[in-house]
């Protein structure tokens, strides 16, 4: 009968045990965040930074004129990736985020009432599903005595969860 007793006792000590464990395991996985969100706020800073120095070198402007002429005469091409000046914006963009940080831009020009897209830099990055996407905007009504409108549109986000 002693026998007997212990076997139940040993019995309910592994159940209450296991059950406990089991208690701590789900609050600790419902309750906890493997990661802090990600603070976009430093890319868009980054991208009011890159605009920046795209507008003050007229690196932009000079990239905005030939992405038209090139869309506006040769079709709905996308601009050439080789040519210099696309990979200057390219390049000044790319040193401004951090590594862990993508980007994609696009360049638009009023037609008619409507933003036509003339380009695109970075064609080939994909923006991850899930994460917060940061858009930097520049408008210009016109350059070099030309009035015809433009907008710059920058995106950045994390390639990952910091």
């Amino acid at each position: 009968m002693r026998r007997y007793r212990r076997g139940q006792l040993f019995l309910i000590e592994i159940i209450v045990a296991l059950s406990i464990l089991f208690v701590l395991i789900a609050a600790l996985f419902s309750t906890q965040q493997f990661s802090p969100p990600a603070d976009t706020s430093n890319l868009d800073q980054l991208g009011h930074e890159i605009l920046s120095t795209l507008v003050d070198s007229d690196i932009l402007f000079t990239y905005l004129e030939q992405a038209s002429y090139s869309f506006y005469t040769i079709g709905e091409t996308i601009f050439d990736n080789t040519n210099e000046t696309k990979v200057v914006v390219f390049d000044t963009i790319e040193s401004g985020i951090p590594l862990i940080a993508g980007f994609k831009a696009y360049a638009y020009q009023m037609n008619a009432g409507q933003w036509d897209r003339v380009d695109i830099v970075n064609f080939e990055a994909y923006i991850p599903s899930g994460s917060e996407t940061i858009v930097n905007e520049y408008y210009t009504p016109g350059f070099n005595g030309v009035f015809v409108e433009y907008k710059f549109q920058l995106l950045l986000w994390f390639e990952v969860q910091i």
